[in-house]
């Protein structure tokens, strides 16, 4: 019952968490556009090294999702 309960709080949390990081990223996503779009040529030049970071942290991000998802169906289908 403990291990139901805890799934309860942290599924939902974890949930959150990565829905949070994904509207970051989606905000900042669009910044980086915006700037590379409206920027001159030291802007471009600004963006292009945001854009590493940018890229490494949404990786980062997607792959959390994934292996979170992949734990919580092995962990359903062992203790279920």
């Amino acid at each position: 019952e403990e291990t139901i309960q805890n799934e309860n709080i942290i599924v939902p949390l974890f949930n959150l968490i990565l829905g949070i990081g994904a509207i970051i990223a989606i905000v900042v996503g669009i910044v980086i556009a915006v700037k590379i779009m409206t920027g001159g040529v030291d802007a471009k030049a600004e963006v292009k090294a945001m854009l590493t970071p940018y890229i490494v942290s949404v990786i980062v991000l997607v792959s959390a999702w994934t292996i979170w998802k992949i734990a919580l169906n092995f962990l359903q289908g062992t203790f279920n």
